[in-house]
């Protein structure tokens, strides 16, 4: 289908709800239907509040092997849509995710009892993960090699 997308707000663009201008009409697709053949190990959600929409789109994606982790930010922003964040960290507790905060300057993994207010990311496989925290390769922030 499509939905109407606003366009005057940066990186706090979002699904428009009453907004009649500056708005920009985009196609959606539901993950399932683009991930088809395709095996994520990671994927990254952050549609400003419109969460639940994009994991209702999903399902299949959720059930697969390769889906080892998700990054998914749940600040409070569902709500202008009606959404329970809850309800998100529910379901994805109910696919087998178990949510955690990552330190990446130390790249280590903190288990949560809940999710946080920024970007929380819900893990799956944790030896996986871990394992890949510790042979990812180094970079530079502010002169931090981390």
């Amino acid at each position: 289908g499509e939905i109407k997308i606003t366009s005057s707000f940066d990186t706090m663009n979002h699904v428009a709800v009453d907004e009649k201008e500056n708005v920009e009409i985009v196609e959606v697709r539901k993950m399932d239907s683009i991930l088809k053949k395709k095996e994520p190990t990671l994927i990254k959600i952050d549609v400003e509040g419109f969460e639940t929409k994009v994991l209702e789109g999903m399902n299949e994606t959720l059930n697969m092997n390769s889906l080892k982790a998700i990054i998914i930010e749940l600040n409070g922003s569902g709500k202008r849509y009606g959404f329970q964040e809850e309800l998100i960290h529910e379901k994805l507790v109910n696919y087998g995710f178990t949510p955690y905060q990552y330190s990446p300057y130390c790249r280590k993994l903190n288990t949560l009892n809940m999710y946080g207010d920024k970007n929380t990311i819900y893990v799956r496989d944790e030896a996986f993960t871990r394992s890949r925290l510790e042979v990812a390769r180094k970079f530079r922030i502010f002169d931090e090699l981390i």
